[in-house]
């Protein structure tokens, strides 16, 4: 393989060699000829015909094995610069891919590095958030309270100012009163005469009339008895509203008694009811109240997935799965259109009965943001 020129020469050796004594024998085989040509004759005449032949297709044979032997040793030498120049493009491929591979694996480290860093700043960025909504709570706070102490601080002062509008109104009453009683006893009288008869009006006699004649003969011997004493007219005057204002206390005192007593006689009542009310509709209560979406929800397309469909029941429908549907029945429920006063409206009986010493808990919950 090596050496061609080599490979032919030693392939055409033993054909040379063959024809070399092939030559021999047949000058040998002439020598007998001659010396036997009478009594061979014409056999000697076929055998060399057949060794010339024989010769030429040797001769041919050798021939077309040195073409084939040319021809592979050319077939060879292709191959082999083939194999060469396949080997050089499998090493370029090679090369190509792992510079490609390295490329790749510094592209993907420094990636992986830029997501990292991202990642750590993401982190700072929540953790610095998270710093400023625990100060903006403390803040809230703060200024919730510093309000509450405002509106506590304003509504003493609007007491302050209620307490000194009231005095001064009491102290102009009072001088106004004291400035009506130093007018003369000609006027006192005049106004004694007027309570009087605003006494006469005020107790009126009841069925048997037994006490209206008594208080205003009373009362006219109180007059004369404070003029005999040489009082003047405003003192009379101030003496005469006192007793008609305890006259019209006592009557205030046993209105209120009465209106106690309907009032007691009306809350056992309502309390009957509403125990009533409360054994019918049962001791605890079961309400859904379904949240409506949010502004962020609308926006992205976001569907309920809660639909109420009744005032007692609702339904749970999955998007994932089309045909996959939960009922759930309450005491009631509440869509997303409600207002808190529907949900007041609801629970209003309870929260009375709290004011006629009853026992009641109302425990909402929800997820953050569900109001």
């Amino acid at each position: 393989e090596r050496e061609p020129e080599r490979g032919r020469q030693l392939a055409w050796q033993p054909a040379e060699m063959a024809l070399t004594g092939m030559a021999e024998e047949g000058a040998t085989s002439s020598d007998e000829r001659r010396s036997t040509i009478a009594t061979l004759g014409s056999n000697q005449t076929h055998q060399k015909d057949v060794q010339w032949k024989r010769i030429r297709e040797l001769t041919e044979s050798v021939q077309r094995e040195r073409e084939i032997s040319a021809s592979l040793t050319t077939r060879f030498h292709d191959f082999q610069r083939d194999s060469a120049a396949q080997q050089r493009q499998m090493q370029q491929i090679v090369e190509a891919k792992e510079a490609n591979a390295r490329a790749q694996t510094a592209e993907l480290e420094a990636h992986r590095e830029a997501v990292h860093t991202r990642e750590q700043q993401l982190l700072d960025d929540v953790a610095r958030w998270q710093a400023q909504a625990h100060s903006s709570d403390a803040q809230l706070t703060c200024v919730q309270a510093e309000l509450a102490g405002m509106i506590a601080e304003k509504a003493a002062e609007e007491e302050v100012r209620r307490e000194a509008a009231a005095k001064l109104a009491r102290e102009k009453a009072e001088r106004e009163s004291d400035e009506d009683a130093l007018e003369g006893n000609e006027r006192a009288l005049e106004m004694v005469e007027r309570a009087l008869l605003r006494v006469e009006a005020a107790q009126q006699p009841d069925d048997d009339g037994s006490d209206a004649v008594p208080a205003t003969a009373r009362a006219r011997v109180t007059v004369e008895e404070m003029i005999a004493d040489g009082r003047t007219g405003g003192e009379i005057a101030t003496a005469l509203i006192e007793e008609v204002l305890d006259s019209g206390r006592q009557q205030g005192e046993a209105a209120s008694n009465d209106l106690a007593r309907r009032w007691k006689e009306e809350r056992t009542v309502r309390r009957q009811l509403q125990n009533s009310l409360q054994e019918l509709k049962g001791s605890i209560r079961v309400m859904c109240r379904v949240r409506p979406p949010s502004a962020a929800e609308e926006a992205c397309g976001s569907e309920l997935v809660v639909q109420p469909t009744n005032d007692m029941a609702c339904t749970l429908v999955d998007p994932a799965k089309p045909g996959a549907r939960k009922h759930f029945g309450y005491d009631r429920v509440f869509g997303a259109a409600s207002t808190q006063l529907d949900v007041f409206d609801e629970v209003q009986p309870l929260v009375s009965s709290v004011f006629d010493g009853y026992n009641l808990c109302i425990f909402a919950y929800g997820q953050t943001g569900s109001g």
